[in-house]
């Protein structure tokens, strides 16, 4: 055998020991990241416009206004190391409030891919799902 057909043969066989490693993954159930989906919704009162402005590391999703009672969603792909972070600004009337709006970390279990918040002048709510309530409440932090 020449150097040439070592190297293929050695290029082979690990491609197929890699392939191999990814099927217990499925067996176990191990969770590969799926898109997440955010909903926002504004409850602020009648009258009341939400403007949010949402990014990430990488991604700016620009400035939204939502109206009372309305919703605005984003759907993103959570990163393989298992920190993706959100966070917004929020401002209505005179006031503006900062929140991480998706912390993987806090965020995957209890989301179940689908993270709805309700958007409320003393704090944000996210959907339980096992109860069908928003109450699971975080607070707004001082600046961005």
């Amino acid at each position: 055998m020449n150097t040439t057909q070592i190297s293929r043969s050695s290029i082979i066989f690990l491609s197929f020991l890699i392939t191999l490693s990814f099927v217990p993954l499925f067996d176990a159930g191990i969770d590969i990241p799926r898109r997440t989906n955010v909903k926002v919704t504004n409850v602020l009162g009648r009258g009341t416009d939400l403007t949010i402005y949402c990014r990430d590391k990488k991604n700016d999703l620009g400035k939204q206004v939502v109206k009372f009672e309305e919703s605005w969603e984003f759907r993103f792909k959570p990163n393989f190391w298992g920190t993706t972070l959100f966070h917004c600004t929020l401002q209505w009337d005179y006031e503006f409030k900062y929140f991480n709006i998706y912390v993987e970390m806090r965020d995957l279990e209890r989301c179940h891919r689908e993270c709805w918040w309700h958007i409320r002048k003393d704090k944000p709510c996210l959907m339980d799902w096992d109860t069908w309530q928003y109450n699971q409440c975080e607070v707004y932090v001082d600046g961005p």
